[in-house]
């Protein structure tokens, strides 16, 4: 095939255009994949704190179907830090002043994490019924299901935490904020130390519904076939002159 001086010089132009095209694309694309990829945990697994439960935080004793329950909030102190965090194992002990050392674990994003999250970035325990509710939550989700520990007293807290429960279902939070599960790594005069959870990020609220992806995508690709048109017209243009 022969190639004319007129071709030749039309490809000279278009190759800096296809260039120009997939860098700027590219540098579209990028923000797509700290959705479609979450970024790194906050909280390293390997980080083996010293923990400290200081004190409880609002909550009540609640009558349950597997004996009573103190349901609410903890105030941990984490290598020094003062955290909120909750129970997710309802019948093993732990004690205002205990203190342990504890590996952090970070749960995948996932059921039942998902819906924990939420629930920890959503829902303030502003007293002691709510707080309770909140816990009783918690725990639903960690057995399985509403039904696995139902509280009968205070008769406020079971359906309150229904709603809590029913209202987190299939909801989970952006990437930079997460789950973290403190995991004792030792015991307490021989006893069991329950496992606590706190969030890597301890604000109340903000942007915590789960992405949708189509709807992330579809307007970065529809900037993409933009530009692409637009370097299109421009070396026909250029063609033409």
């Amino acid at each position: 095939m022969v190639v004319t001086k007129g071709e030749e010089k039309m490809k000279k132009a278009l190759f800096p255009s296809i260039a120009l095209v997939l860098v700027l694309g590219l540098a579209l694309m990028a923000p797509l994949f700290s959705f479609i990829f979450p970024v790194g945990p906050v909280l390293a697994a390997e980080d083996d704190p010293y923990v400290c439960l200081e004190s409880l935080g609002p909550g009540e004793w609640l009558d349950t179907n597997i004996g009573p329950l103190w349901a609410g909030l903890f105030h941990l102190r984490v290598d020094g830090e003062l955290r909120d965090g909750w129970c997710i194992e309802a019948e093993v002990e732990i004690g205002e002043g205990w203190c342990f050392n504890a590996t952090l674990l970070d749960k995948p994003r996932e059921t039942p994490w998902c819906e924990i999250g939420y629930i920890m970035a959503n829902y303030s325990p502003d007293s002691n019924d709510e707080a309770a509710a909140i816990q009783l939550a918690i725990w639903k989700y960690m057995g399985g299901g509403k039904d696995t520990i139902v509280a009968t007293t205070p008769t406020a807290v079971e359906p309150r935490a229904r709603e809590i429960y029913d209202d987190a279902a299939g909801k989970c939070l952006t990437s930079g904020r997460w789950v973290v599960v403190i995991d004792p790594t030792e015991k307490h005069e021989e006893k069991e130390i329950q496992k606590t959870i706190i969030l890597t990020d301890p604000s109340v609220g903000g942007d915590v519904e789960p992405v949708n992806k189509v709807s992330v995508l579809v307007p970065w690709i529809g900037l993409a076939l933009l530009l692409i048109g637009g370097m299109t017209w421009f070396t026909l243009r250029r063609r033409s002159t």
